[in-house]
């Protein structure tokens, strides 16, 4: 196997690694509300979330998720998802 094809075989299971891990924080702001709010609350020093919010969050960072996962707009896509690293 060529070395090209070797790091090619690399990247994708590294995006797809971190796409699993990003999915497990989408899906806690939806299957658990009041944890994500908790966080923003402990964390961040943002407190009275409701679940609406939250849930708007939890859509849009699935909606960027997805792009990275699918290689969409990569330039953007993956700089949100190294920020929602940071962040989370």
């Amino acid at each position: 196997m060529s070395s090209d094809r070797r790091i090619s075989i690399a990247l994708l299971l590294l995006r797809l690694s971190v796409f699993l891990v990003m999915l497990m924080w989408t899906l806690d702001k939806f299957v658990n509300p009041s944890h994500a709010a908790a966080i923003f609350k402990n964390f961040y020093f943002i407190g009275g979330l409701s679940n609406v919010p939250i849930y708007i969050i939890g859509a849009i960072q699935l909606v960027i998720i997805l792009g990275f996962v699918a290689g969409f707009q990569k330039r953007w896509t993956y700089l949100l998802v190294l920020f929602f690293g940071v962040a989370e």
